[in-house]
């Protein structure tokens, strides 16, 4: 930060938020939510996986509920039956 000419409040600013939140991720390596971290690495002109290491790891898996027998990614992926059944 301090080569690209920023402070904890000219990046606060640019990316809206707290300056004590940039000061928290710098002096306390604390990661910022994934959409700050993005708004915050294009403005400083840098890869968000270089600034923050752990946005890189895989999101934790939402529960899925029980009742839930079969999930498709898209419609046309429901056998033809199934569909009818549902629509019927």
């Amino acid at each position: 930060m301090a080569a690209g000419g920023w402070t904890y409040a000219t990046l606060a600013h640019e990316v809206e938020i707290d300056p004590k939140s940039v000061e928290r991720w710098v002096n306390l390596g604390r990661t910022p939510r994934r959409a700050t971290a993005l708004q915050a690495a294009k403005a400083l002109g840098e890869d968000v996986h270089a600034l923050w290491p752990a946005l890189r790891q895989a999101r934790p898996a939402r529960a899925i509920s029980p009742e839930l027998v079969a999930l498709y990614e898209q419609r046309a992926d429901i056998p033809v039956s199934t569909f009818t059944h549902l629509m019927a």
